[in-house]
Parts: C-alpha cells; sequence; structure tokens
C-alpha cells in the first residue's frame, strides 16, 4: 500500500473517518494518521478488511511526510468535502 494514499475506516469506533496510510507493520496491517486523532507520529495499526481505499491520495506532488498534522487533517478534510458532494 502506498505511503499517502486515502482509506476511509469501515469498523471500529472511527468508522466512516478517512485517513492516510503512513506505512505498513511486518504483519500486515496499516498505519494510519488523521492529524487529529492520530498524529503521524503515534499512528493507528488497522487491518488492511477493515478500510475502504480511496482512489486519491494526500501528497500528491509532496511528501507525506513534509505535512504536519495540521495540514494533514486541512487535507483529509478537503477530501472528504470532494467526495461527500
Amino acid at each position: 500500500m502506498p505511503v499517502g494514499k486515502v482509506v476511509r475506516s469501515k469498523c471500529g469506533r472511527d468508522r466512516y473517518r478517512l485517513f492516510a496510510v503512513v506505512g505498513t507493520t511486518d504483519d500486515g496491517r496499516l498505519l494510519i494518521a488523521d492529524g487529529d486523532l492520530h498524529k503521524t507520529a503515534t499512528p493507528k495499526k488497522k487491518n488492511l478488511s477493515h478500510v475502504e481505499i480511496l482512489a486519491v491520495s494526500v501528497a500528491e506532488g509532496t511528501s507525506l511526510f513534509d505535512l504536519g498534522d495540521k495540514e494533514l487533517h486541512e487535507k483529509l478534510g478537503e477530501i472528504e468535502s470532494k467526495i461527500a458532494h
């Protein structure tokens, strides 16, 4: 899974929230962050089957790691508003 890809949670208390992929674990789980509840420094581990992979990337034209948590949260909000309409 490419870093920077946007996913939507399908299960758990964060259901329907958008996240950006910041990495993977050795056992195949995704490390995801939204810049709000789950910062890039302490990402959430999420099973691949518990997320919906969207066709957008949060870091188009830039590196995900160049974005701070605030900018990541804002970008995900922009993507959410585009998807909702």
